[in-house]
């Protein structure tokens, strides 16, 4: 028999026990704000992917230690931060992200695993020694990527990570005045980048070869990319698989819009959208090529092309009728909208403004994506001097945003500064004083 001496023990160690443990983290919110922050940082949308990656570090930080989603969110976070040119800001994320890794990581362990974080130490590393070399910290710098490369040898890492490191090295050298050193280590760069990434197998392989192209896009190594999704329309090819083979030219197609050059986007898109076999035609990936389209016509002021496309998209995901196919849906939908405000066609961008706030407030309403939504929707509005229909959009976007416990203040700070704007306008002076005042203050607080 237990004594009640012995039950209030029990009970004190369970009390003690459910008051350490760490609370319950929302994998799958912390999922979907690290893939926004990925998909915003992939269309250079920073301010929006720091967004995100900030909302998913705040779900990390409340997973048990030794969880490696804390260590990558940093160092996705001090990546965005390196883009924005926010240098304090990323040598003080990626040095916690650098402590994160070196806790997970276990030197001669060849776990999966292990060789990742691994992986992740060394980047991060290398991000750092970037950074203090550009900072004039040269024997920092030495030492960081000493470390780097170290670790990524012992991982096996990519080739590209290491000729990365030492390119980055090579300039450390030449900064310092010693040039011998630096022309021997640029001689084993050029031999490292004759050397293959892929396993001679593997070379002969769509899905390695493909996932190889991913990995470079993902990594912004846009040359090697090519080259991957090449080899991988060439296999493709080779098995006369037409699926496979558009698959390719539309990543391929994504490689030459990021560098800006959409007329060869278009043309390898054309010829993605010829090959594609009828089993797949009015699907995700015929959807996925007419949008593709849409945007790289879009940026070259080819309205009518790109209204053509996005309408085509955007009749295909209205066939299925489910959740997938609506959201496939959103982005030609946004697409359309745009085209039609640069064209001043402000009745159609209000049509397609709306059917697209209806499937983000559906899908994304935790996003931060319906606010953006509704200011829009207001802007096009009140350029048809629709004041009223305007004037509650733009409240209902601010008060959305008041609600939240923590709100971006950039997506604040449009808001208010759009509405008052429009108050201004509308000869609402009053108002806009108040919002004015308020906009004031959130840029005393955040700026």
């Amino acid at each position: 028999m237990f004594s009640v001496s012995r039950c209030l023990v029990l009970l004190m160690v369970l009390a003690t026990i459910c008051g350490c443990r760490p609370p319950v983290s929302d994998d799958k919110s912390w999922k979907e704000n690290f893939e926004l922050g990925y998909s915003s940082s992939l269309g250079r949308d920073y301010a929006k992917a720091e967004e995100h990656y900030r909302a998913a570090l705040r779900l990390a930080e409340q997973f048990p230690q030794g969880d490696v989603r804390l260590a990558k969110t940093l160092s996705e976070l001090g990546g965005v931060y390196l883009a924005e040119n926010k240098s304090d800001d990323a040598q003080r994320i990626f040095n916690q992200a650098l402590q994160q890794y070196q806790k997970l990581w276990k030197p001669g362990n060849n776990s999966v695993d292990n060789r990742d974080y691994a992986v992740g130490l060394s980047m991060t590393a290398l991000h750092l020694a970037n950074l203090a070399r550009d900072g004039l910290h040269f024997d920092e710098a030495d030492k960081l990527y000493s470390k780097a490369l170290e670790v990524e040898e012992s991982a096996l890492g990519s080739d590209d990570l290491k000729r990365q490191i030492m390119e980055g090295r090579a300039t450390l050298l030449r900064l310092t005045g010693r040039g011998s050193e630096a022309a021997q280590l640029t001689s084993g760069i050029a031999e490292l980048r004759a050397e293959a990434t892929l396993s001679e197998e593997d070379k002969s392989k769509w899905i390695p070869v493909k996932t190889a192209g991913d990995e470079a896009f993902q990594a912004g190594n846009l040359t090697k990319a090519i080259e991957l999704y090449q080899l991988a329309f060439k296999i493709a090819e080779a098995k006369g698989n037409a699926s496979r083979q558009s698959e390719s030219l539309r990543k391929l197609a994504g490689v030459y819009d990021m560098r800006g050059e959409q007329g060869e986007c278009l043309q390898l898109l054309e010829r993605a959208h010829a090959l594609l076999p009828n089993s797949e035609r009015n699907q995700a990936p015929e959807v996925e090529i007419l949008t593709a389209e849409g945007f790289a016509y879009s940026h070259l002021k080819r309205y009518d092309k790109s209204k053509a496309a996005f309408t085509e998209a955007i009749k295909m995901s209205d066939l299925p009728a489910d959740d997938r196919a609506l959201k496939r849906m959103k982005r030609p939908l946004d697409g359309l909208t745009k085209d039609y405000v640069n064209t001043k066609q402000f009745d159609q961008a209000e049509k397609y403004a709306t059917r697209s706030l209806e499937i983000t407030k559906k899908f994304y309403v935790n996003s931060g994506f319906v606010e953006d939504q509704l200011v829009l929707l207001a802007e096009i509005e009140a350029k048809q001097n629709k004041v009223k229909a305007a004037q509650l959009h733009y409240q209902e976007a601010i008060d959305l945003l008041e609600t939240k416990n923590e709100y971006s203040p950039r997506v604040m700070l449009h808001a208010l500064d759009s509405y008052a704007k429009f108050l201004r306008q509308t000869k609402q002076d009053g108002l806009a004083e108040g919002i004015e005042m308020k906009s004031k203050n959130l840029r005393s607080e955040f700026e």
